[in-house]
């Protein structure tokens, strides 16, 4: 079975967060997952239209030759409710994530309400991919010893071009003091994952080339 990648739609003027790339592995016979694609879930964060005449690797490899949804919009365009919505496909006032922290926000709130035992990041492992996240996770992420459910690999962070630290699978890990370092470590991360997982089965990477993170 080849292993093709094929990107979904880049809605253009609202991609919201830190780049994301999101790979998926499915390990089933190959008769049981015909028509089932590999993914790359490219994910950026503040992002508007006007930014990407300075992108012209993006327009070129992306937005040319996928699919733009001039009409997009968010119920709540905040980092973290927004990434939230991604995680469960709901809006705001279904995932109790209405702000970036404080008793309705953030990430303690996702994971007080048990969403996060319900993701697509479940779903797809449940289904028999391999699932990798690799990046920025949600604002308020801040015990690295905890992967949350659904996830084969987890190598992410909430401030880290800040604090310099990352988890590493529930392992903390402190990064060298420079901004750069942390978009090399998840390029590296994410590129090892995907090295180590296509060749013959099917893949999904979540995060890889990772911006630093904007408020």
């Amino acid at each position: 079975m080849a292993n093709t990648f094929r990107l979904s739609a880049v809605a253009v003027a609202t991609i919201l967060a830190v780049l994301l790339l999101l790979v998926i592995t499915n390990v089933e016979p190959a008769q049981a997952v015909q028509g089932r694609p590999n993914i790359i879930f490219l994910f950026t964060d503040d992002q508007d239209p006007a930014s990407l005449g300075t992108m012209p690797n993006v327009r070129k490899l992306l937005t040319e030759s996928g699919k733009t949804f001039p009409n997009a919009t968010f119920a709540q365009p905040l980092c973290c409710p927004s990434r939230a919505s991604m995680l469960r496909g709901q809006y705001p006032h279904n995932t109790g994530v209405l702000d970036n922290g404080g008793d309705d926000g953030g990430y303690g709130t996702f994971r007080r309400l048990g969403r996060e035992r319900s993701t697509y990041a479940t779903w797809l492992d449940n289904s028999g991919y391999r699932t990798g996240y690799f990046g920025k996770y949600m604002n308020g992420y801040e015990d690295e010893r905890h992967v949350p459910p659904g996830w084969d690999r987890w190598v992410a962070a909430d401030h880290a071009p800040a604090t310099m630290r990352i988890s590493n699978n529930g392992k903390l890990v402190y990064l060298d003091d420079r901004y750069e370092t942390f978009d090399l470590t998840m390029k590296d991360y994410s590129l090892d994952f995907l090295k180590n997982n296509v060749k013959g089965v099917r893949t999904i990477i979540h995060g890889g080339f990772v911006f630093r993170a904007t408020y």
